[in-house]
């Protein structure tokens, strides 16, 4: 459950940023990924078959789209341009060279 919301809040905050940081592919994809995690909920109701912790719709439905989530958003997060206030601070910042 704190996953789905998680990519609720991410896919909403994409689709209502007007600096356009990510891609609004990127809010979409967030939000297949909390549809897609639905079904995680009914791993507490069902001890065997397809709902249960271990079945087809809990464990290996969900793999897919998570595994995308982290690889896609990781991929994104790295390319996302900084904001001006930050590259500046990184310019003035002196680099210290270590003498061995």
């Amino acid at each position: 459950m704190p996953f789905i919301i998680q990519n609720l809040a991410i896919g909403t905050a994409v689709l209502t940023d007007r600096a356009m940081t990510f891609p609004r592919w990127v809010a979409y994809l967030n939000l297949w990924v909390a549809f897609a995690l639905v079904p995680d909920v009914l791993a507490c109701f069902f001890l065997s078959g397809p709902f249960a912790w271990n079945g087809i719709f809990v464990f290996w439905l969900a793999l897919g789209p998570a595994s995308v989530f982290l690889v896609v958003m990781s991929v994104v997060a790295r390319c996302a341009p900084m904001p001006p206030w930050f590259s500046a601070r990184l310019r003035k910042t002196p680099t210290t060279r270590l003498s061995v």
